[in-house]
C-alpha cells in the first residue's frame, strides 16, 4: 500500500510540475500575443494615419483643380502618389507637337498655384 501511496504521489508531482510548466509557457505567449497585438495597431493606426493624409491631399488637390477639371484636367492617386493629367486634346491641336497657348497659361497658372501653397508638393 505504501508503495501505491509513493507512486500516486510521484505521478502527482510529475503532473502539477507539467502542468506549472504549461501554465508558464500559456503566460509567456499570452505576452508575447498580447506585444503583437500592441504593435499590429500601432501599425494600423499608421496606415489609417496615411490614408487620412492621402485623402486629405487628394480632396486639397481637387479643390485647387477645380477651375481646372472642366477643362479636362484630373487627379487620381494609386499606391499612395498623386497623378495629375490632362487630356492629350487639351495639350496639342490635332498633327501639332506645340502646346496650345490655352494650355501654356493653365499650367503656368497652376505652377503659380503650386509655389504660393508649397504644402501639395
Amino acid at each position: 500500500m505504501n508503495s501505491n501511496y509513493t507512486a500516486l504521489n510521484d505521478k502527482y508531482v510529475a503532473l502539477n510540475n507539467n502542468f506549472n510548466a504549461s501554465t508558464s509557457r500559456v503566460s509567456e505567449l499570452s505576452g508575447d500575443l498580447k506585444k503583437r497585438e500592441a504593435r499590429l495597431k500601432e501599425v494600423e493606426d499608421a496606415l489609417h494615419k496615411r490614408d487620412d493624409a492621402t485623402n486629405a491631399l487628394k480632396n486639397k488637390l481637387q479643390q485647387a483643380l477645380l477651375g481646372f477639371q472642366q477643362n479636362g484636367l484630373t487627379v487620381d492617386i494609386r499606391n499612395g502618389k498623386v497623378y495629375v493629367s490632362l487630356t492629350d486634346k487639351l495639350l496639342f491641336p490635332s498633327a501639332v507637337l506645340l502646346l496650345m497657348p490655352m494650355v501654356k497659361k493653365r499650367l503656368t497658372n497652376w505652377r503659380r498655384y503650386l509655389i504660393k501653397n508649397p504644402i501639395l508638393i
